[in-house]
């Protein structure tokens, strides 16, 4: 296996790049997340078919907004990339009411009252403004809501030259959410077809102290 770090793209404008490079398909597919797939089943445990307000930082191609819709979500789903959400657009389709917005979520206000925030593999692009916005994040979540995160970690020993990223030690996403309901935790080595070696992730969900209220 080849020694040299992957052609990750890390700022908004280098994920334009990468997604406009893709003219015939989808980047990432068209499978929602496994990460997301797993939350449903807990969420339905938790609170039957109660839904609410669903948060999906960088949304990507829209894989993840439009399962949360199917499955009863009000979602807002947001990225920097406009190639990305035009095709996200397209996969919801003409009747769907996903909010799709064009930000930087490094900066884009967050409210409150969220049931659902999801941030599959995007806060690791953040860098040193990724704590802070995972904090962000946890704030802006209801009580009884749910988190679904996922980020890298220290063992992509690939990644350790790459500028700009934030990487995670061994268990310290679950200390981050210290205090939630624990639902799922995990640390993989994934392959990643899009840039053709494995990765190391840390993925979470978790559940907000509290009772949920719509």
């Amino acid at each position: 296996m080849s020694s040299d770090p992957p052609a990750l793209p890390v700022t908004p404008e280098e994920w334009e790049a990468k997604f406009a490079q893709e003219a015939d398909g989808l980047l990432f597919g068209r499978e929602p997340s496994e990460l997301l797939r797993l939350a449903l089943p807990f969420w339905t445990q938790a609170h039957g078919e109660r839904r609410g307000r669903a948060l999906e930082l960088g949304c990507g191609e829209g894989r993840d907004a439009v399962l949360l819709e199917q499955a009863g979500f009000q979602v807002t789903a947001i990225d920097a990339a406009p190639t990305a959400l035009a095709r996200a657009r397209r996969a919801a389709g003409t009747a769907s009411s996903i909010c799709f917005r064009r930000a930087d979520i490094r900066t884009v206000p967050l409210g409150r009252g969220w049931q659902l925030i999801t941030a599959h593999n995007s806060l690791q692009f953040l860098g040193s403004q990724a704590p802070a916005r995972l904090r962000n994040v946890q704030r802006a979540t209801a009580a009884g809501g749910f988190n679904c995160v996922s980020v890298f970690t220290r063992e992509s020993e690939q990644l350790a030259h790459v500028s700009g990223l934030w990487r995670l030690d061994h268990n310290e996403l679950r200390f981050l959410y210290q205090g939630w309901r624990l639902l799922f935790y995990s640390e993989d080595l994934l392959w990643r077809e899009n840039l053709g070696c494995h990765l190391s992730f840390a993925r979470i969900i978790a559940q907000k102290p509290g009772a949920l209220h719509e």
